[in-house]
């Protein structure tokens, strides 16, 4: 089964036609103190053991710099996918050799690991 098959399988298994969905408006917000802003999204399938990265660099005025993506076997929560999307990120960052960026995640579990003092 190849990894568009087992994504629809696993959407299939996680629709739940009883409760209806709200619909959440997002929308990207400039980065403040900083010139470039990293936003990073983790991904994990439950009932395998895949996931994936990806994220997104852009400039104070929304303009796309450059983006990654990737796919890792054996995770084992959507934590560990988040976790591995920031550190992704950070490498990127590093490798551009990029001082000042900010990094924004939609995890707020991932978050408060990240800043907690232990």
């Amino acid at each position: 089964m190849g990894w568009y098959e087992i994504c629809i399988s696993a959407n299939q298994r996680d629709a739940s036609p009883q409760s209806p969905k709200q619909k959440i408006v997002k929308y990207w917000v400039a980065p403040v103190g900083t010139d470039l802003k990293l936003n990073t999204y983790g991904a994990y399938l439950p009932n395998f053991p895949l996931g994936g990265t990806e994220g997104v660099l852009r400039d104070y005025l929304g303009r796309f710099q450059v983006r990654f993506a990737a796919r890792y076997d054996f995770i084992t929560s959507a934590l560990r996918s988040e976790l591995m999307a920031i550190q992704d990120g950070l490498m990127l960052a590093t490798y551009m050799q990029l001082h000042s960026v900010m990094i924004e995640s939609d995890c707020l579990q991932a978050v408060q690991v990240i800043n907690s003092p232990t």
